[in-house]
């Protein structure tokens, strides 16, 4: 699967760079073009590997210390800001603000390929919900976004390494088909689990449950 993935960019790449060698005749603008859509290639190659290199990384706590799961979220949906203005989305977050013993690297992380997930996937003009649920002894996120309704089964391979619902969507919009495997790993390594329900009408949600030992604090 690797492979495969690695192959399409590397074509592009080479067909490119051959045809402006080739060709003598290339305007400025032209080979603007070509030099444009290498770097654009070369970028996807990078985050491939990048992808590549934390899913085979063992994902466990190192650190511990006490964040706010409502401020992560928040970092989190003003760096993904220019791409939900430029689809014109609403991101509503819930108001209440857990804060947890966990490493805040890989929580970041997990939650940051979720929302960006939801991001990419959410229909123009359209919302996005984030609701935090807690107990004494866990806590749930769940990011749920409007799309087609889709089978338990693909609920649960979703979570495979290079699966898509639409591969041709996928790659059109620069997915590496690994982002939400990361994000497992990542949610396993904190102790936690992490799974996608759909339901007509109510859209797709990703569900991250962590599990603590102490109990879940609220934040200052």
């Amino acid at each position: 699967d690797a492979a495969h993935e690695l192959k399409t960019p590397l074509a592009s790449i080479q067909v490119n760079l051959d045809s402006l060698r080739q060709d003598e005749e290339y305007t400025a603008e032209e080979a603007a073009e070509v030099l444009e859509v290498t770097q654009r290639n070369i970028r996807r190659l990078n985050q491939l590997a990048e992808n590549l290199l934390q899913l085979n990384s063992a994902q466990v706590i190192e650190q511990r210390q006490r964040c706010s799961v409502h401020d992560c979220l928040c970092t989190i949906i003003e760096e993904l800001d220019p791409r939900i203005q430029q689809k014109q989305l609403t991101v509503g977050l819930a108001e209440i603000y857990p804060c947890l013993d966990t490493d805040p690297t890989l929580l970041l992380r997990c939650l940051y390929n979720c929302v960006e997930n939801a991001v990419k996937y959410t229909p123009e003009h359209s919302a996005i919900r984030i609701d935090l649920n807690k107990t004494e002894k866990q806590l749930q996120i769940v990011i749920a976004n409007p799309s087609e309704p889709i089978s338990e089964s693909q609920c649960s391979q979703l979570f495979q390494p290079f699966y898509r619902l639409d591969a041709s969507r996928s790659r059109k919009l620069g997915g590496s088909g690994l982002g939400l495997a990361i994000a497992k790993g990542l949610a396993e390594g904190m102790g936690g689990t992490l799974w996608a329900e759909s339901t007509m009408g109510k859209g797709t949600m990703f569900v991250l449950k962590l599990l603590w030992t102490e109990p879940v604090q609220d934040g200052p």
